[in-house]
């Protein structure tokens, strides 16, 4: 199954376009698929909702989204994730959780895959 990360910064029309990709992918290409905010799994580990500047959280939010897109996968879903992935150690902790069927590209060469869809 594919799975798409869309990141950049805040009110950069990340939610905008990862649910366009999402609606494209369900209609071209006729495949279930779900998208995980990744702003939306920081606040449900964080029910008191304080100020989005726990990097300890982030983390923890990156893997959580991770195991996510994973039991999605396992139902046969395509996935579109969308928040800051932009570092690699970021993007590392949520693909970290993803499922190992085929090798992975080093952080070198994914760095392209940032610059777009």
């Amino acid at each position: 199954m594919l799975v798409v990360v869309i990141s950049g910064p805040i009110a950069s029309g990340k939610s905008a376009l990862s649910r366009a990709v999402a609606a494209q992918l369900e209609e071209a290409e006729e495949v279930a698929t779900a998208v995980i905010d990744l702003d939306l799994v920081y606040e449900t580990l964080d029910p008191r909702r304080r100020t989005k500047d726990n990097a300890d959280l982030w983390a923890e939010a990156r893997r959580v989204a991770g195991r996510l897109a994973t039991a999605l996968i396992a139902e046969n879903r395509c996935v579109v994730a969308e928040g800051e992935f932009a570092r690699d150690q970021a993007l590392d902790e949520f693909v970290g959780e993803l499922p190992r069927t085929t090798d992975l590209p080093s952080s070198a060469s994914r760095g392209g895959l940032r610059d777009g869809v």
